[in-house]
């Protein structure tokens, strides 16, 4: 049986459908066909070049090229902030990286600038060079309407400064005369009722015309009468009518005024001044009669024409007028008006420059400046800046010193610091600041192993020598336990954030003695009366500091807010801050940011112990620099006066975390912040205690090499190593000091910090322990500047070894816990980091950012792929420079 034509067609399209399939299949075959025509950018310098003959031939070229000698190139001599640049004289930068080499170049040569000789003329038309000079005589129209007539009024004072001509006071005044009225005699003219006592004004209105008002008193309220001095004819003296009695007589009528004065010189003062009123007046009118009476020709030839049909101005209202004078008037008025507006006219856009051109635009031209007043093209840049100043530190434990005269004295030495700590960002933001708080007699109690000449020089900076004395009086304080020095200490800090977060913290360390709870309770129990305690103290420390004068320990920190809490305004007010106790479980700077969190909490800080005493910090905005700055590098700073014109220099305190800006200057810091050791579970020395930790930067691993001398003192002095402070009979001690090293220039594998741990011999009294020294080594560790050709930065942890053999920075770890390889070395505690530190860079030659470290190395290797034939290839450079 054969299929249904129904069936058949089921399966097939229909018309419709194979139209629009056909039309499709059309449709994708042209879109095919056609490609996308790619347009490349015009080269505009390839266009000009082509085209340069069309362009020159151009009648308005001026608009469609620049000018050929436009732009040049100046070198202007380098200008330093300091005497001399901070650069070391002795740096050799013969091996060192292609970065610190750009850097100190760019540091010391001189300035290329870009010089625009048609500069003035790429702003606005208001800012053209203009050869028209403003004329004296152009001023600015004021017209009545716009004038508050009543204000002028009420403001006497200030028409009076305005105008020569103006007087005001009591005259008596009489009836007025004219029209055939008799004249009366008045022999007393107090006992006339005819006279009115009146307050009388003549001044000057905004036209230039006189007026003389009377009202009843001097407050001014209506105005019994107005006297217009261009209807006065002339002032008359009429003694018929009183003894000092005048007339004011009008000029067209028989109408006067009579009034009279108290006294003869009243009266000769308002006639004079009436007069020369009158005088002004019929000057006025003289000088309109000319202008008037002139006769207007055609011929004149800046006389303009006027049709005899034209009708406009006064014409206008009077076309329709039968009198032919007032015609004739009319014409001569028009004709005058058209005359006078063409005197003096002035172009529109050479007055408009004077009406709208800021006063304060000044055009700098960097050729014709003198050498003193080029503007720089880089500058230093620097946040918010505040000077420090220390005026009283005083404890309520005291002694009388006999070489005071019986004055309060200190009852020991204290090394003290200041710094700034941001608790939003819970980081502290400045580095320490070391002032001398101590009186000289607590100054010879110290021991010191370098004792210096004071009396010797030391050169700052070229031609720049100063005595150690006064180098180092920037830490003395200016007031003391009522004891006035001549001595101030004052401080530069800058911020570049302000905000009502940032603290400044004071430290305050005490010589090593013992614990610090032992310590304190003189100084908590003290009264104002019994100074026997305080000579009791006096006599154990001057004990003391003979052997231990070099060692410190934690003993009292106190706090203030920089800024207001609302206004973040800074905070200059003089007020006396609280001191606290340092407790030993809250030594570091992170549990000093905690503290500071609730610093504002009355019910939190009263859990600190308060040992009596007060701190007063003067804190003044920085307007101008002053004279005899040193840097936080240690350079002069202009003005540097020699000799010295103050008792004491002021030192600039770096700031940690500054914000991104080009680098200008030569500065390369680093700092170390030694946190803490866990020595309770080592077994190695059972009695080690009362450590310290020494720093010190060397440049070899040898037996024999000496450490470089570039750690700054407390008294801004380049030693050799700097100890951290001593917690009595703490196995776990906890640190906060700052270590400010100078790095070298240049940095090899070879230089390392190390750290000797060193347990210091409190008690030694016993005859066991007399002949004992007072160091003991109980460890050691150190860490190479350098790791993979970047500086060793952030917190680190460290084993810590018994002894140093000879090439200890040859020792590097298998991996995988396998041990390590080089010498050997005797570890404490099975090689477990004890030791925690953390560092900061501040440099502007070395980079602590790892990308950035990683472009300028990656920069180095294509520099030297031209003398060598190994290149980096391109990927390798488009991944750092996409990682940045």
């Amino acid at each position: 049986m054969g299929e249904r034509k129904f069936t058949k067609g089921l399966g097939r399209p229909g018309m419709a459908a194979q139209l629009r399939e056909t039309v499709s299949q059309v449709v994708r075959d042209s879109s095919n066909n056609q490609k996308c025509f790619q347009v490349d950018p015009l080269d505009f310098e390839d266009y000009i070049t082509k085209n340069q003959t069309v362009f020159q031939n151009d009648p308005q070229r001026e608009l469609l090229l620049y000018p050929s000698d436009d732009v040049s190139q100046v070198v202007l001599p380098r200008r330093y902030r300091t005497m001399d640049p901070s650069i070391p004289s002795n740096a050799d930068t013969t091996d060192c990286s292609l970065l610190t080499k750009r850097c100190i170049e760019s540091y010391l040569a001189n300035w290329h600038v870009i010089h625009y000789k048609y500069s003035a003329y790429s702003g606005s038309y208001i800012q053209f060079p203009s050869e028209v000079f403003k004329n004296d005589d152009f001023k600015e129209e004021i017209y009545e309407i716009d004038t508050d007539l009543d204000g002028l009024d009420k403001d006497w004072k200030t028409i009076k400064n305005d105008s020569a001509l103006f007087k005001q006071g009591y005259l008596y005044k009489g009836p007025d005369g004219g029209g055939g009225a008799s004249e009366r005699m008045f022999a007393n003219l107090a006992g006339s009722k005819s006279f009115k006592r009146r307050f009388c004004i003549l001044k000057q209105q905004v036209d230039g015309t006189y007026i003389l008002e009377v009202y009843k008193d001097d407050k001014k309220g209506d105005t019994k009468a107005t006297i217009v001095m261009d209807l006065c004819d002339k002032v008359v003296r009429n003694s018929k009518k009183g003894r000092f009695c005048f007339e004011l007589r009008m000029a067209d009528t028989d109408k006067s005024y009579c009034l009279a004065s108290d006294t003869e010189p009243e009266l000769m003062d308002w006639m004079t001044k009436l007069q020369l009123a009158l005088q002004h007046n019929s000057d006025k009118r003289e000088d309109k009669v000319p202008e008037n009476n002139k006769e207007i020709t055609p011929s004149d030839k800046n006389m303009p024409i006027i049709p005899p049909n034209d009708s406009f101005g006064t014409l206008k209202g009077l076309e329709h007028s039968v009198n032919p004078q007032l015609m004739r008037y009319a014409r001569e008025t028009d004709s005058l008006n058209a005359h006078s507006r063409q005197e003096n006219r002035r172009r529109l856009f050479a007055v408009y420059p004077f009406l709208q051109q800021p006063s304060s635009y000044i055009r700098q031209d960097v050729l014709n400046q003198p050498a003193d007043t080029i503007s720089e093209p880089y500058k230093e840049k620097f946040g918010q800046r505040v000077v420090i100043e220390c005026q009283a530190l005083s404890f309520r434990l005291q002694i009388n010193n006999e070489e005071n005269n019986g004055s309060a004295n200190q009852v020991e030495p204290y090394f003290t610091t200041m710094a700034l700590f941001d608790v939003r960002s819970g980081k502290k933001i400045s580095e320490d600041f070391h002032f001398d708080i101590n009186h000289d007699s607590m100054t010879n109690l110290l021991n010191h192993d370098n004792q210096i000449d004071g009396h010797k020089f030391i050169e700052i900076s070229k031609n720049c020598k100063v005595t150690k004395n006064w180098l180092f009086k920037q830490k003395q304080v200016i007031i003391l336990y009522n004891y006035k020095h001549n001595k101030i200490v004052k401080a530069i800090m800058c911020i570049s954030k302000p905000h009502s977060d940032i603290f400044l913290v004071l430290r305050i360390d005490k010589v090593l003695q013992g614990g610090i709870v032992r310590v304190s309770e003189p100084y908590i129990k003290a009264t104002t009366n019994n100074k026997d305690n305080g000579l009791k103290v006096f006599k154990a420390v001057k004990n003391i500091c003979q052997r231990l004068g070099n060692y410190r320990m934690p003993f009292a920190w106190c706090a203030r807010p920089l800024f207001r809490l609302y206004s973040c305004e800074l905070d200059t007010s003089s007020d006396f801050m609280t001191l606290y106790r340092q407790e030993l479980s809250k030594l570091g700077d992170d549990d000093m940011i905690k503290i500071l969190m609730e610093y504002r909490k009355p019910e939190k800080m009263n859990k600190c112990v308060i040992i009596p005493g007060h701190v007063q910090i003067k804190i003044q905005q920085l307007t101008s620099i002053p004279e005899n700055v040193l840097t936080t590098c240690w350079t002069a700073v202009k003005p540097f006066p020699i000799p010295p014109s103050r008792d004491h220099p002021i030192i600039e305190v770096a700031e940690l975390y500054p914000e991104a800006h080009p680098q200008t200057t030569y500065i390369n810091h680093i700092y170390v912040y030694p946190l803490s050791l866990a020595f309770d579970t080592q077994k190695h020395i059972p009695r080690a205690r009362n450590i310290t930790c020494m720093i010190q930067l060397f440049d070899s691993d040898n037996i024999d090499s000496k450490p470089i001398k570039c750690i700054y003192g407390t008294h801004g002095q380049l030693l050799s190593s700097m100890c951290t402070n001593v917690l009595y009979h703490s196995t776990n001690p906890i640190w906060y000091d700052e270590i400010k090293i100078r790095l070298p220039v240049h940095i090899t594998p070879k230089h390392h910090l190390l750290f000797t741990f060193k347990h210091i011999s409190v008690d030694g009294s016993r005859k066991k322990q007399s002949n004992i020294s007072v160091e003991t080594i109980v460890g050691y560790s150190w860490l190479p500047l350098i790791f993979k050709s970047k500086i060793n930065v952030d917190t680190k942890f460290l084993p810590v070894s018994v002894g140093l053999p000879a090439g200890y920075l040859s020792v590097q770890p298998f991996g995988l816990g396998k041990g390590y390889c080089g010498p050997e070395v005797c570890w404490i505690d099975g090689q477990k980091p004890l030791f925690s530190f953390k560092c900061h860079l501040l440099s502007s030659i070395y980079s602590s950012d790892n990308h950035m470290q990683n472009l300028f190395a990656h920069a180095e290797r294509l520099e030297h792929s031209k003398i060598t034939t190994i290149i980096p290839p391109e990927t390798e450079t488009c991944k750092i420079l996409k990682v940045i």
